[in-house]
């Protein structure tokens, strides 16, 4: 798999610096055409984007008819649904470059006009025009005048202040486009809870859609000369405009009803007859946010049209106007000087960002792995140490109580429950070396995350039925990595209904390695001073627990009593009946006029021997 690795890789260092080189074009066609048609032009060669992402979806889902391995070609290649895209992009430049190489010259050629019309034209200031009025046409004929045969213009200014806010629009359009593409196909994945298939079907609609819109909006300009009926700078702030209202549409408003779903399985996915199913068909059927986002918790969901029709609006509308007109806009600036070098850093501006964006982007998306507390503080981590008398053990226990309802709340809720973390050994204060407790709770309650930042760590709330929660303990020194676990939380006990349940796990943190100020918190034997209230809410889940304790417990001995009372039963029941017999077979022999003997207990290995001997000879 190596090999295939760096084919891949060198793709990547052949294939993007071509793409980035096929971006002068737009110099020749700013060059190549007049001032009047410029718009028309850059709006003729914008509709290749617009048609490849119509194309593209319907060419690849033509390709998903085929068959793995598929048809086998020479050298031990193949044509499938995964190597057919490529046989057909390699065919497509193929043809590109021979039309290259055959068709077009590339070389800035004008019409050609009397020697008298070009004296009149170049002696008389009031009648140039512009570089950019002058017909270009394509040729190879050699009887061409270049414009300053004759004289020379006078050296063209820049506008440098023109120039450079086209380049911080052009920015700020890369900015805001490429980062609403950046996320987009993740955040809908998480967002809507879409599946891999769901992902690829939908957002191929989205993107053929998008297409759609590019070629509408290209063709408005290239068919029906829009670029004359309004002027770029004001479709460039209609463009900019159309983003702005892109965004505040998708921003997760505290309005809205909805969070961002944490992952739950898909349940009508899964195949119970067949249960040997692959890991990654198992983590398919994970749909949602993973639960190491802890921003997801606290983050409202777009709703799934709102965000489909900004996509399109984003990419489909304000992102081709803008790069239209700005392209226009830019030549026009220049003027007539040879406008590569010009256009390669206006080109940069844009597409530079896309090498920062994908590392920002995922930095933000992702969890910050890196302690915030040292990174506002600008130091280094503490040194760390380990405990002379080895690991230090701390036993905890943690879980929920829950009781049913006199009756239904408002909200339909049956049952009242509590979730709390403490310490095993009641003369232990968890609040010692644990700092807060979060908990996550299921989506279907308002703000998921809760956090308890003071003993005793408990959450008390109502609800119809059990779920998963997910437990962060953060402790006293902030270098200190939380820990989490997820465990049930129950309601109903299938064996007392009516009664109180307690639902408990035991567990146990192993510190290693620590800094001295956790060692410290560790190893300290001083409780928090509580008021009374707290003592109370604190010990009474204690005697709960105890009952409950010593009701399972007497279950047990009950059980057990029970079970040695019937054994004995049993015994002597076999020993009656033993007894009972041997004065059977006495009776017997008397009548019969024999005597019993009374032998000795049968061997274990007493039917082996048995089943040695031959029945007729006795051997």
């Amino acid at each position: 798999m190596e090999g295939d690795g760096f084919s891949l890789l060198l793709n990547y260092f052949l294939g993007y610096p071509v793409v980035g080189s096929a971006q002068m074009y737009k110099t020749h066609v700013a060059m190549a055409s007049t001032e009047i048609d410029r718009t028309k032009a850059v709006g003729l060669c914008s509709l290749a984007p617009g048609v490849g992402l119509m194309a593209g979806p319907l060419i690849q889902l033509c390709f998903s008819r085929m068959s793995y391995p598929g048809v086998p070609l020479l050298f031990g290649a193949h044509i499938n649904i995964f190597t057919a895209p490529s046989y057909l992009i390699i065919t497509i430049c193929i043809i590109g470059a021979i039309l290259l190489l055959n068709c077009f010259d590339g070389r800035m050629r004008i019409a050609e006009k009397s020697l008298q019309d070009q004296k009149n034209t170049m002696t008389h200031p009031q009648n140039v025009s512009p570089l950019d009025s002058v017909s270009y046409i394509s040729g190879t004929s050699d009887k061409v005048h270049i414009l300053n045969c004759f004289t020379k213009l006078k050296e063209y200014d820049l506008d440098s202040v023109a120039i450079g806010v086209c380049m911080y629009t052009k920015a700020v359009v890369t900015l805001c486009t490429q980062g609403f593409f950046a996320i987009g196909g993740s955040y809908t994945m998480i967002a809507f809870q879409w599946s891999s298939e769901e992902a690829v079907i939908y957002l191929s609609i989205i993107i053929a859609s998008l297409g759609f819109s590019m070629i509408v909006w290209n063709s408005l300009y290239v068919f029906f000369n829009f670029g004359n009926k309004f002027s770029e700078r004001r479709a460039i702030v209609f463009s900019l405009l159309l983003l702005l209202t892109v965004y505040l549409c998708t921003y997760p408003w505290p309005f809205l009803s909805d969070t961002i779903p944490y992952q739950s399985v898909d349940t009508e996915s899964i195949d119970f007859k067949n249960m040997s199913m692959s890991v990654n068909a198992i983590q398919d059927l994970l749909r949602g946010c993973p639960r190491r986002f802890e921003w997801c918790a606290t983050t409202k969901r777009i709703y799934m049209p709102v965000f489909s029709i900004s996509y399109i609006l984003a990419f489909g509308a304000a992102y081709p106007i803008s790069l239209l007109n700005l392209d226009t806009l830019y030549s026009k600036i220049l003027g007539p000087i040879k406008q590569g070098t010009m256009q390669g850093i206006f080109i940069a501006c844009g597409d530079g960002l896309n090498i920062a964006l994908p590392v920002i982007l995922s930095t933000l998306s992702t969890p910050n792995m890196v302690k915030r507390e040292n990174a506002r503080k600008k130091i280094a981590p503490p040194p760390m140490m380990s405990s002379a008398s080895g690991p230090i053990v701390k036993k905890i226990v943690y879980g929920n109580r829950a009781e049913k309802l006199s009756e239904k709340n408002a909200a339909g809720h049956t049952h009242s429950w509590t979730l709390y973390v403490k310490a095993l050994d009641e003369d232990q204060c968890i609040s010692n070396y644990v700092r807060k407790v979060e908990f996550v709770l299921h989506n279907s309650y308002q703000n998921p995350l809760r956090v308890i930042d003071k003993a005793p760590f408990e959450l008390s709330e109502t609800g119809y039925g059990g779920f998963d929660v997910q437990m962060k303990l953060f402790f006293v020194d902030v270098n200190t990595k939380f820990v989490k676990t997820i465990f049930p939380l129950a309601i109903i006990d299938p064996k007392n209904p009516d009664g109180i349940l307690v639902n408990e796990f035991y567990d146990e943190i192993v510190f290693d390695e620590m800094t001295e100020a956790m060692h410290t918190a560790l190893t300290s034997s001083v409780q928090k001073e509580k008021d009374p209230e707290e003592k109370i809410r604190e010990m009474e889940p204690v005697q709960r627990n105890l009952a409950y304790y010593e009701q399972i417990r007497q279950k047990l001995k009950n059980s057990l009593e029970a079970a040695n009372t019937e054994i004995l039963a049993e015994i002597k029941d076999l020993e009656d009946s033993l007894s009972a017999s041997r004065d059977l077979l006495k009776r017997a022999g008397k009548e019969l006029g024999l005597v019993l003997v009374e032998s000795e207990p049968v061997p274990e290995d007493a039917e082996d021997k048995m089943e040695a001997v031959d029945p007729e000879t006795g051997g």
